[in-house]
């Protein structure tokens, strides 16, 4: 199978929300989605610097985020990036996620290379022709997905399920205009 070529800087959304969002009961389109950081929680002391400090007030205020959460998803995403050189995070309409710089989300990468008949070397040589990708840009997205896969297979899940919801929309459509 094939995957449709994208054209660059034509990564679609995920959809997948953040944890403080679904533990306020939010639902995505298709229901109940996960985030890769619900577990369960440490009282942690940490001194800050004044200037650290206002500056994680106001983007938590600027966010509608507890001040909390904001700095927990702060320190799991930088230690995240810190283990996964190559590796960052994006905000989007359906919350953050791992991306490559300049590139695909995690998933995404993850996803086409489900899609290939190539296995081996020869699926990561044909990924990043797909995706305009350096072997070893694929080579980092497959590690990051090594160390959190149900974070990425919830978001390609999530994914594949709004897909096959659009589909039937526009297919009921079509049925009606003939």
């Amino acid at each position: 199978m094939k995957p449709p070529r994208l054209g660059a800087g034509a990564w679609p959304s995920p959809c997948v929300l953040p944890a403080p969002m679904l533990a306020s009961g939010v639902r995505g389109a298709l229901g109940p989605v996960s985030s890769y950081n619900v577990y369960m929680s440490e009282v942690v002391s940490v001194r800050l610097s004044n200037q650290i400090a206002q500056r994680l007030r106001e983007r938590a205020a600027a966010d509608n985020e507890a001040l909390s959460g904001l700095a927990q998803r702060l320190l799991d995403e930088g230690l995240r990036m810190e283990t996964h050189p190559g590796v960052i995070f994006r905000r989007g309409p359906s919350g953050r996620r791992a991306a490559l710089p300049r590139g695909p989300d995690i998933w995404e990468v993850v996803h086409l290379l489900r899609s290939i008949d190539a296995r081996g070397e020869a699926a990561i040589a044909e990924a990043a022709s797909w995706l305009d990708l350096t072997q070893a840009q694929v080579r980092t997205a497959l590690d990051y997905y090594g160390a959190f896969p149900d974070e990425i297979n919830a978001q390609i899940a999530v994914n594949e399920a709004a897909a096959e919801q659009a589909r039937r929309e526009s297919d009921t459509q079509q049925q009606l205009l003939g």
